[in-house]
């Protein structure tokens, strides 16, 4: 029998109908004859299996293949209600775990046409570094290893900054650089101990170029990973707008970016210590999975169970979002893409959504997804995005 291809939205339609028990004849039919034609009818019953829906609903992790990130997304707001958007999201699970695992289901992605007037996409990694002289020096392409007064050597190699010391000075001279990643870039750099840092855009990092004294402190504004190399008898500290991190070893990522209104610390590995600069009880010591988000106007910060993979991707290419609003959604979009975003009424940066998605190399790509599953639309042009009601 011949294949017959399906829209996916049409698919995850039929059988989101089909669980909910509403199908007309038509559907039904419809449905019979597309279990046919692609070959799903020989797992309609784990797909329809109320214990497989169930299973789903609980451990979505399951399914996060690469496949996965073209899956619906669930959204908590809008006229469209809980109920349905949960279900129809299992559904949608179905799609990527067919597909991924080879069965034959003959499927089309359609995404919508976002009007454009440039293709605006992740700038490659990029960088301006600001040596103790106040010299600037732009790391968008390869440079000469370069060397401080100190002695310290700093090279640079395919997106990222090393920094090794061969002086054995007893009292070196204390010499600040400043990394700062702009939006629309990333950057990574390994420090004079061999502290690893990701730097993500919209970032800056001010750092001795070698440290001495009895701790290695940072400053950071902006959002960064750090996989600390261990020293017991120096801890490593990094200094944010609301606070302190006080570690020996460990990896962990702090989110702090002005335009938002908490500090956000998750911890990966490891133990840490959290100082507010308005925490009158003195420290919050974290544990790994833990994170303390803390308010920029004084608040008492919150101490909460997480799981650290959702906010320590970014790094690796992949955001992911859970009940955020738009509004802080295309913050996100603004500085990774490096564009200005103008809403077209306030209850558009009210809508929330849940999901997961890559860091694609177009922006409209992004956008699509959103589009997908949202009562929203984008026009792009000048490095511009206009959100506008569907």
């Amino acid at each position: 029998m011949k294949r017959r291809g399906y829209d996916i939205g049409r698919v995850v339609d039929l059988i989101f109908e089909y669980w909910l028990g509403r199908m007309k004849d038509s559907e039904l039919e419809e449905y019979r004859h597309m279990k046919e034609t692609t070959g799903l009818d020989k797992y309609a019953r784990e797909f329809e299996d109320r214990e497989w829906i169930k299973n789903a609903l609980e451990e979505p992790d399951i399914f996060e293949t690469d496949k996965a990130y073209r899956r619906f997304w669930s959204m908590t707001a809008g006229k469209r209600s809980i109920g349905r958007l949960r279900w129809r999201w299992v559904a949608s699970l179905l799609i990527p775990l067919l597909v991924g695992g080879g069965v034959g289901l003959f499927v089309w992605w359609q995404p919508a046409s976002i009007p454009l007037s440039e293709e605006i996409g992740i700038v490659k990694p990029k960088a301006v570094v600001t040596l103790a002289n106040g010299e600037k020096i732009n790391l968008g392409e390869e440079v000469a290893p370069i060397a401080e007064k100190d002695g310290t050597r700093i090279q640079y190699h395919d997106g990222q900054l090393v920094y090794s010391s061969q002086s054995q000075t007893a009292k070196p001279q204390v010499l600040y650089n400043e990394l700062t990643v702009p939006r629309g870039g990333e950057y990574s750099l390994v420090l004079g101990d061999g502290t690893r840092v990701w730097l993500n855009a919209g970032s800056k990092l001010k750092y001795p170029v070698r440290f001495n004294g009895s701790q290695r402190r940072v400053f950071l504004s902006g959002e960064a990973y750090f996989a600390v190399e261990r020293d017991t008898a120096h801890p490593f500290i990094v200094s944010g707008s609301s606070g302190e991190i006080r570690v020996l070893g460990t990896e962990f990522n702090i989110r702090d970016y002005e335009d938002e209104e908490r500090v956000v610390t998750t911890l990966v590995k490891g133990a840490v210590s959290y100082t507010g600069k308005n925490l009158k009880q003195g420290e919050i010591v974290m544990k790994p999975g833990e994170q303390v988000r803390a308010g920029r106007r004084g608040e008492k910060p919150e101490l909460l169970q997480v799981n650290p993979k959702e906010f320590i991707s970014w790094k690796d290419g992949i955001y992911f979002f859970n009940k955020e609003s738009l509004e802080e959604m295309m913050k996100t979009v603004g500085r990774n893409y490096d564009v200005e975003v103008f809403f077209n009424g306030e209850a558009l940066k009210k809508l929330r959504f849940s999901g997961q998605l890559k860091k694609y190399e177009r922006v409209e790509e992004f956008l699509q997804f959103i589009e997908t599953g949202g009562d929203v639309t984008f026009i792009v042009k000048d490095r511009t995005i206009t959100v506008n009601p569907k």
